[in-house]
């Protein structure tokens, strides 16, 4: 048995409170209420995610494009002036770091679109650029996730039951 933060136990796998609103009787009856279709539990295992990487393909993509450009821009900016070689090795690392966000932004999988409007590009210093994001679960997209447990944060997590008010279990459609 797991221990739940707090001292609690969830217990076995897939732990489930079944929990229905009191009432005199089923809808239809006189004075009675709609019993709730809803699962509470206090905790669930989580299978784990499958990874759907999505940046470290996009930072391949922008290796390439280096590879490809460094030589012709080296060569296009001369040697003899270094202000003019560090710009134009500043400019191509800022297109390559905007070739891993835009190769990011193509491959990452999309629910809401969060995950994909928080990508962002940033100029750390001098030819040195980060694509990132700031949300919390983008490692476990891109790496995916081992299985674990999910805890209630308050009382009980619930879940609405398959065919209840129309939805699936999961996402509403």
């Amino acid at each position: 048995m797991a221990k739940r933060r707090g001292g609690r136990k969830c217990r076995g796998a897939n732990t489930r409170l079944v929990r229905r609103k009191r009432g005199k009787g089923r809808k239809g009856r006189k004075g009675g209420k709609k019993q709730s279709k809803d699962v509470f539990a206090l905790c669930v295992n989580h299978p784990g995610t499958k990874a759907q990487p999505y940046l470290f393909p996009a930072l391949a993509e922008g290796k390439k494009f280096l590879r490809a450009n460094l030589a012709r821009t080296i060569t296009k900016a001369g040697t003899s002036n270094p202000t003019r070689l560090i710009n134009a090795l500043d400019q191509l690392a800022s297109t390559a770091a905007s070739v891993v966000l835009s190769q990011a932004e193509t491959r990452v999988p999309v629910d809401k679109g969060d995950l994909k409007g928080s990508l962002n590009k940033r100029r750390a210093s001098l030819m040195f650029y980060t694509v990132g994001t700031n949300k919390v679960y983008a490692e476990g997209v891109e790496k995916g996730t081992k299985p674990h447990k999910i805890f209630a944060k308050k009382k009980v997590l619930k879940f609405p039951r398959s065919g209840a008010r129309g939805q699936s279990r999961g996402r509403a459609r």
